[in-house]
């Protein structure tokens, strides 16, 4: 049942990105070239092999990522790359399988027994890591926290109680009906530790101290270094192949690629793209590409001094040309975002929406903001380096097309840590930021991100009337009427220029081609429980 896909590099993007911004300011925009469809792609190439060698167990897989793990406790997570982990050292009740379907997890069979109340079978024979054995009150104990903490809020806040009927069943009692509730539940935000441990431990101690029933638990943690994991001797599960699975921390995606190149690393993220048709010919790498449910936006901080303005919002929005940023600075290895914010996979906004790029339309709305000609206008552009598949160099193009219009773009490049930690402080005035969508259901990002004082919401908006239509798409199990209702927010939000979509993920890996069923999911998760390496 485990629920978890993979990865490319001529010029280094520091070296190409004014030739770029050149490209994304002086050409008009053409079509980007069209997304591939179909299922997660699964294997890191057995080559054009008529038959698939036979698995080979043990041996070690060392993945390099543009940024670090920061929390491994499910419901304080900060960011995917916690999820990750936490989905390959923790099980829920349930989880997802490679096509999103919901399958059985620590709980066997679930029932909806009436509008609040899901009734669930344990599995039996399972044990933490540590050998302790897993029951009914971990569940209570895992999901009664959870659904108070600020980041598990979003995904479990609905659970009202958990009732223990015994050693192996539980009630989950929900404040109000929930559309969304098994696909929450399928969650690693929803996972389950030991309630013995729980109460042992501090907040600040299970950050970095996990303890699960999953494939895998944790070896080594070295900050801005390297995670490593290793099979866990009590799963109750088939085992997986690898002993040993390495995330190795290079923000740098040229980096990144030289390092698999040398031999360094055997799998990465987000590879440079413009080396993507050299490996299509190579005979050593591979590359794969599937859809990813998440966004990658400007933001905009609308509570700042500043930006409060929604006319200046407004006028940046328009200067800013998304289509160009996709085909020129990624280099058509992500959609363009053109129909609202969230992924077409995860809601198809009906009717259409889109802030159009209109240079002419942004320099009247600059002026009736206030700023002719931006006139006495800097503002701050907040950027990762290496979360996102070129965050920094579409921050660049951003800050050269801003000053078309006569705005003065000054740069932030921080580290992921420290990026996160300021979005959340609010200090951001314009911000770049990407959002996966972990249950792939429009509800949880869309509460996350625009809920009023939601742990996540570094827009730091409110609005009342979308709080109101969050509320009720939540409570609606009428899938057609929560289109409509997330349609409307999707609306709203542009309409009044909260944020500007830019694109939608690929998963993006590159891998030896001995590496075999390294998958990535279109939530975005990793399942290395089938991976294996060849000679």
């Amino acid at each position: 049942m485990r629920r978890r896909g993979l990865a490319s590099p001529g010029l280094g993007p520091s070296a190409v990105v004014a030739l770029l911004v050149l490209l994304v300011t002086a050409c008009a925009p053409t079509a980007a070239p069209s997304a591939t469809a179909g299922a997660t792609q699964s294997a890191a190439g057995s080559s054009a092999a008529t038959s698939s060698p036979a698995v080979k167990k043990g041996g070690s897989l060392t993945i390099g990522m543009g940024s670090e793990p920061l929390a491994f406790d499910p419901p304080s997570y900060k960011a995917t790359t916690d999820l990750i982990l936490t989905n390959l050292i923790f099980d829920g009740l349930v989880g997802f399988d490679h096509d999103l379907n919901i399958v059985p997890g620590l709980a066997m069979k679930w029932e909806q027994k009436d509008p609040t109340t899901w009734h669930f079978d344990l599995r039996t024979g399972v044990k933490f890591s540590d050998g302790t054995a897993f029951t009914g009150k971990d569940v209570k104990a895992s999901l009664e926290r959870g659904a108070t903490k600020p980041r598990g809020t979003a995904y479990i806040g609905f659970i009202k109680q958990v009732n223990v009927i015994d050693d192996h069943s539980v009630d989950i009692i929900t404040k109000t009906p929930f559309g969304a509730f098994l696909k929450n539940m399928a969650t690693p935000v929803a996972a389950i530790t030991s309630a013995d441990y729980l109460a042992k431990n501090t907040d600040d101690q299970l950050l970095l101290k996990p303890l699960g029933t999953g494939p895998f638990m944790l070896k080594q943690y070295t900050p801005k270094q390297s995670t490593i994991i290793v099979p866990n001797p009590n799963y109750w599960g088939e085992k997986p192949y690898l002993d040993q699975v390495t995330f190795q921390v290079i923000p740098d995606e040229a980096a990144r690629y030289a390092a698999l190149q040398s031999g360094q690393l055997d799998v990465i993220e987000s590879p440079p793209p413009q080396e993507a048709a050299k490996m299509d010919q190579s005979s050593a790498l591979a590359l794969l590409k599937s859809p990813a449910t998440r966004d990658l936006r400007l933001g905009f901080q609308v509570q700042d001094p500043v930006l409060k303005n929604e006319k200046l919002r407004a006028a940046i929005a328009h200067a800013v040309d998304a289509k160009s940023l996709v085909q020129y600075v990624v280099e058509g290895m992500a959609r363009y975002a053109d129909n609202g914010w969230l992924p077409s996979e995860v809601l198809k906004t009906t009717p259409p929406a889109s802030i159009p790029y209109d240079v002419e339309l942004a320099k009247k709305e600059l002026a009736d903001a206030g700023y002719p000609d931006g006139k006495g206008l800097t503002l701050e552009l907040a950027t990762p380096q290496g979360r996102y598949l070129r965050d920094k160099e579409i921050a660049e193009a951003i800050q050269q097309q801003l000053k078309q219009i006569g705005i003065t773009v000054n740069l932030k490049t921080m580290e992921w840590g420290a990026y996160l930690d300021y979005l959340g402080a609010h200090k951001s005035q314009l911000f770049i930021l990407g959002w996966g969508n972990a249950t792939g259901d429009p509800g949880l990002a869309t509460r996350q991100n625009f809920y009023t004082g939601n742990a996540f919401n570094f827009a730091n908006y409110s609005n009342p009337d979308v709080d109101k239509l969050i509320d009720e798409a939540d409570a609606s199990t009428d899938q057609a009427k929560r289109v409509q209702m997330y349609s409307e927010i999707t609306k709203t939000l542009l309409d009044h220029d909260v944020l500007k979509p830019i694109y939608w993920k690929y998963n993006l890996f590159a891998a030896k081609k001995s590496v075999h069923d390294f998958v990535a999911t279109p939530l975005e998760l990793i399942d290395v429980t089938k991976a294996w390496v060849s000679q």
